[in-house]
């Protein structure tokens, strides 16, 4: 086939309009039935964990906002206050072994 045919035959099929009344008919149908099957396969638990995925950060800012009511003002200097003022005690039962 020569270069000049090719061009004729290529320059008809772009002057003719293309129908695509019957691709688009019932489209939309046809789409949602694609995504429920697709649904249907998969695993029911990336469903349910999508469905339950409010519910788990109500409850992580539940108890986030539990431990930070909680949480003492001093920033954690109330555990090394315990021990303060005992070194004398403890380095006498170190040294005795009492």
């Amino acid at each position: 086939m020569d270069d000049a045919k090719l061009d004729r035959l290529l320059q008809a099929l772009r002057g003719r309009p293309v129908n695509t009344a019957r691709i688009e008919y019932g489209f939309e149908a046809r789409m949602m039935a694609v995504l429920r099957q697709r649904r249907a396969e998969e695993p029911a638990v990336f469903f349910m964990a999508w469905k339950l995925a409010p519910m788990f950060l109500a409850l992580l800012l539940a108890v986030g906002g539990w431990v930070y009511a909680v949480a003492s003002p001093q920033g954690g200097a109330h555990i090394t206050a315990i021990g303060a003022g005992h070194e004398e005690v403890q380095m006498v039962r170190y040294i005795t072994g009492d």
